[in-house]
């Protein structure tokens, strides 16, 4: 991973404050800072465009659009959320953007102009949400216990299941060619779904794996499909193989707090975790060692966005 030319790496962290950081991702120092802004009290989630051109910040019911190589100013600010905006999304092409919010509701957005295209009401607080690849189809969770998923055309649920009852999911994810879903929950448990199609129409049982003790906080595929990464309370991440087994692969403990995201990059060598203790570490998954740190919030790390593609 190198960020020696211009715009090939962009590297975001945000923290509990509501402030947002760019990062040099070679040398660990900070070259941009987004002040908090007034009314936000946080911000929950950093997301990219795929082609590195915006970086996407959710905080306490605004969605806010950043130029990555410009000024500090919103291009866009999207209001139409009543509660914290928990997790974002980019269509493919980046021209539409999905959010997932604490008020029940996932809403698309054009990235060309402000105002909600489309809503969809869940009826539960929405912990996470996730793009199927055929893009016409979307992924929630929430503190209901339930995954759902949701038909674009149709603006309805074709699917749900509640993999524990009285549990509350904090996290779901899908593998780059759309044949797995995984799911986090409050329990420490992290399942995982076999999809077969170009549209999700079952959901094949294939894994539970028992991650922690304590609540996860995010879950998320390697862009090679190889691992599934698992962030918690417990101070850790932890990758685990999409094999046969679903064995532990690596346990990346350096945090002295708890992580709450985390971003691999393209060539799923490497993963920046981010930690309520105040610091983004960069590791080498392989070595299982920390590469460099991300130092210079004042408070507690909510997010990272790390795109290198």
């Amino acid at each position: 991973m190198s960020d020696r030319q211009n715009n090939t790496v962009v590297l975001a962290t945000a923290a509990h404050d509501g402030s947002i950081k760019y990062w040099h991702a070679a040398s660990g120092t900070s070259n941009r800072t987004i002040p908090p802004v007034p009314g936000e009290t946080q911000v929950n989630c950093l997301t990219t465009s795929p082609d590195k051109h915006y970086l996407a910040a959710g905080g306490n019911t605004n969605l806010r659009l950043f130029d990555s190589s410009s000024n500090s100013l919103p291009v866009l600010t999207y209001q139409g959320h009543t509660g914290n905006i928990t997790s974002a999304v980019f269509q493919r092409d980046g021209k539409w953007i999905a959010t997932g919010s604490e008020d029940g509701t996932i809403k698309l957005w054009d990235t060309r102009a402000p105002g909600v295209q489309r809503e969809l009401h869940c009826g539960s607080s929405i912990s996470s949400i996730a793009l199927h690849g055929n893009q016409g189809e979307i992924i929630s969770c929430d503190d209901d216990g339930s995954m759902r998923v949701w038909d674009l055309s149709l603006s309805k649920t074709t699917l749900e299941t509640v993999p524990e009852e009285h549990v509350s999911c904090s996290s779901v994810a899908i593998n780059p060619d759309s044949s797995m879903i995984a799911l986090s929950n409050h329990n420490g448990n992290c399942y995982v779904w076999k999809l077969t199609g170009s549209r999700t129409n079952t959901l094949e049982p294939s894994e539970k794996i028992e991650a922690s003790t304590t609540y996860l906080t995010k879950i998320l595929f390697s862009p090679n499909g190889q691992y599934i990464a698992t962030c918690s309370a417990d101070h850790s991440c932890k990758l685990w193989s999409t094999g046969s087994s679903f064995e532990l692969y690596r346990d990346l403990y350096d945090h002295h707090g708890w992580v709450w995201d985390a971003s691999f990059s393209a060539d799923s060598a490497y993963i920046v975790t981010a930690s309520s203790d105040r610091a983004a570490k960069l590791w080498d998954i392989q070595s299982s060692e920390v590469l460099l740190e991300y130092r210079g919030h004042s408070r507690g790390l909510t997010a990272v966005a790390l795109n290198d593609t």
